[in-house]
């Protein structure tokens, strides 16, 4: 019998502006450094264009792509190569929070070291937290990690 599941998937606006504020800088750096401009000549917008097309894109790609499924049974979501992998809720050694080029992560370690990603800039992300919460056993790494992310306080 296949249980239901829900399916959550990554924020685009988050992942729109990462990818704008990091195309840019690396614009800004492939004038720089390899055409030679100096800093003070540099229009900082030049292919702001071409940037957000590709931003856009590209945020669609990947909100399309890292997608993350929970369910009675376990969890579902993509591991570092982008394939989907699914883990048991009593299966996970460890979960632990990760922060990958300023977008934030928990990664998820099975017993047999098989790890997962889901993001922590979900567009339903408060959802995803309590239905976690409410599945697992307390004693669940992923319960402690989510719980800990709760408790502690916001700067």
């Amino acid at each position: 019998m296949v249980s239901p599941t829900q399916s959550y998937r990554c924020r685009f606006s988050t992942l729109f502006l990462w990818f704008l504020g990091a195309l840019l800088i690396l614009d800004i750096l492939r004038m720089w450094i390899i055409e030679g401009f100096p800093l003070e000549q540099i229009e900082l917008f030049h292919n702001l264009n071409l940037i957000t097309i590709v931003s856009f894109f590209s945020s669609l790609i990947l909100v399309w792509a890292m997608k993350s499924e929970i369910s009675a049974e376990g969890i579902t979501s993509y591991n570092y190569l982008g394939g989907n992998t699914f883990i048991q809720w009593k299966e996970i050694k460890e979960a632990s929070k990760r922060n990958i080029l300023g977008l934030g992560y928990i990664r998820i370690v099975d017993r047999d070291g098989d790890s997962i990603y889901v993001a922590r800039y979900l567009s339903r992300q408060r959802e995803f937290e309590m239905i976690v919460s409410a599945i697992t056993d307390k004693n669940n790494p992923l319960h402690k990690c989510i719980v800990d992310e709760e408790s502690t306080p916001e700067e």
